[in-house]
């Protein structure tokens, strides 16, 4: 699997929303911050640091970009392009990319449930709560799961658990 280095500065953009979703990130080092419009500002849904990926949702799905992604610091890159990415997986019609592509469209429409929820229960003065999408971790049990406090406009709020 051919992957090629990207070296970014601080504030540049990897990709935008909207995009063709046409290659998927694994972080080697720095930190990148992925947004969501919320109207026409950009909302800060999570941040991203060394070993994690990104791109991922767009390629499986083969779906626009439905977020921007921009370098905090200066990051290096490995960048995997979607036919590559869509080969590890047993190709277009391998049985891997069916359940990872039902898994995403599910974690998605949890997503358009949480934004159009937190927009019908934001206050009038706040901003819909679209840092929630990014806190959801699905896991195999049923408790509560407790956001990080990276995420500082809802530290320590709790959420129930999600289960696909």
């Amino acid at each position: 699997m051919p992957m090629h280095e990207r070296a970014l500065e601080a504030g540049a953009t990897i990709y935008s929303e909207g995009e063709p979703g046409d290659a998927v990130y694994f972080i080697r080092s720095g930190q990148v911050e992925i947004l969501k419009l919320a109207g026409a500002t950009p909302v800060r849904l999570v941040t991203l640091g060394k070993g994690e990926v990104l791109g991922e949702m767009s390629v499986i799905r083969d779906e626009a970009r439905s977020t921007t992604a921009r370098a905090i610091t200066p990051t290096e890159l490995m960048v995997l392009t979607k036919d590559d990415f869509i080969e590890a997986f047993g190709g277009k019609n391998g049985i891997a990319l069916s359940i990872l592509r039902m898994l995403c469209e599910r974690l998605a429409q949890t997503n358009q449930q949480l934004l159009a929820d937190s927009k019908v229960n934001a206050e009038p003065d706040e901003p819909a709560l679209l840092s929630e999408v990014a806190a959801i971790r699905l896991d195999s049990g049923s408790e509560l799961v407790r956001l990080p406090s990276a995420y500082p406009t809802n530290p320590g709020r709790e959420i129930n658990h999600l289960t696909l």
